[in-house]
């Protein structure tokens, strides 16, 4: 018989839900406060139906999954990149039509005719470069303006979304737990049915339940891997809204800030 899974950590837990140890419930974020939904979920794990193995916590991890391909999606993302470019773009502008003013040559005629109309030539090609200037600026503010309406509004989407990987954490940990229950109550029943198969099946009943106890472990395993990349998942969330926030605060500071002084 194959006993791979009465070697699972499982096996310490108890084989009713009243029995579990605080320690056992803090590990995992949890508390007396969620014994009856332990409970429940331990009744939907029957070892006469396999096929209770295969739903269990189904529907526990979809969303951490979806989230995950959603959240490569938005680092791949160049978005960020050409904003940030943008913005030190408008900034060079300013700098460079600044210096340009700075730099223009003093005229050293005495003659104050030509004097007055190289200052009228240079006040007028100043205007230009003004112009010029302000128009690449204004372009690229507009182009800026509708990156920093989607960055704004995916923070408020990533927060949801971080709402609900922690939520789903939470759901993750009433199933591992419910599972490792049901698992020791799995494991007692083979122990029990040891003592008494003797007939062919019976045997064969005693090997059914030794490969759902498997199952179960193997099961388990997957919602606690699935339950350490939603942990995981929380802080990269975080990472991403702060690139987003810095890049819309320079923004405003450029835009409330750094032009109007410019013009």
């Amino acid at each position: 018989m194959n006993t791979i899974a009465t070697k699972t950590p499982t096996a310490a837990y108890p084989v009713e839900v009243h029995e579990l140890s605080d320690k056992q419930l803090k590990v995992m974020g949890l508390g007396n406060g969620d014994l009856e939904h332990i409970a429940q979920l331990v009744q939907d794990i029957d070892p006469m139906n396999p096929g209770t193995v295969n739903t269990f916590g189904q529907r526990a991890g979809e969303q951490t999954t979806a989230y995950a391909d959603e959240l490569l999606s938005q680092v791949r993302n160049g978005e960020v990149g050409q904003m940030g470019e943008q913005l030190v773009e408008v900034v060079g502008i300013a700098q460079k039509t600044n210096m340009n003013v700075l730099t223009g040559r003093r005229s050293n005629l005495p003659v104050i005719g030509p004097w007055i109309d190289k200052l009228k030539m240079r006040g007028m090609r100043l205007q230009n470069q003004f112009e010029t200037s302000k128009e690449q600026i204004d372009k690229v503010i507009t182009e800026v303006q509708t990156t920093v309406a989607g960055l704004s509004k995916r923070n408020e989407t990533l927060e949801v979304m971080f709402d609900n990987v922690r939520k789903e954490y939470y759901e993750l940990s009433v199933h591992i737990v419910a599972g490792r229950v049901a698992l020791a109550r799995v494991h007692q029943l083979i122990e029990q049915r040891q003592q008494i198969a003797s007939n062919p099946a019976e045997l064969q009943e005693l090997s059914d339940m030794q490969a759902f106890a498997n199952n179960l472990g193997l099961r388990i395993g997957n919602l606690e891997a699935l339950q350490q990349s939603s942990l995981q998942m929380l802080p990269q969330i975080r990472v991403i809204q702060s690139t987003n926030f810095v890049l819309v605060d320079k923004f405003n500071t450029i835009t409330t800030l750094t032009i109007p002084i410019w013009k």
